[in-house]
């Protein structure tokens, strides 16, 4: 019975105060990808500071491929995001 009553209240009584429609996925995917930029060059200066050979050659493109998906998110998301009517 208390999961019909949480359930109704939560569709229909609370109501969220503010709605943004997205307009900060954007910003959150870049920064966050732009983290993930930063933990690989930091793992790759890591095995390079404890003498691997092997580790850094196959993590050097991770950064490269990363920048290569902001660009494409940018394409996919961003740009037509400006235009959509929320």
């Amino acid at each position: 019975g208390a999961l019909i009553i949480y359930k109704k209240q939560v569709l229909i009584v609370y109501t969220p105060e503010y709605e943004s429609g997205g307009e900060l996925f954007p910003a959150v995917c870049h920064r966050t990808l732009v983290g993930l930029i930063c933990g690989q060059v930091t793992l790759i200066g890591y095995s390079i500071l404890r003498e691997g050979f092997y580790q850094p050659l196959v993590l050097f493109p991770l950064p490269i491929i990363t920048i290569l998906m902001m660009r494409i998110f940018k394409r996919l998301y961003e740009e037509p995001g400006r235009y959509l009517s929320l």
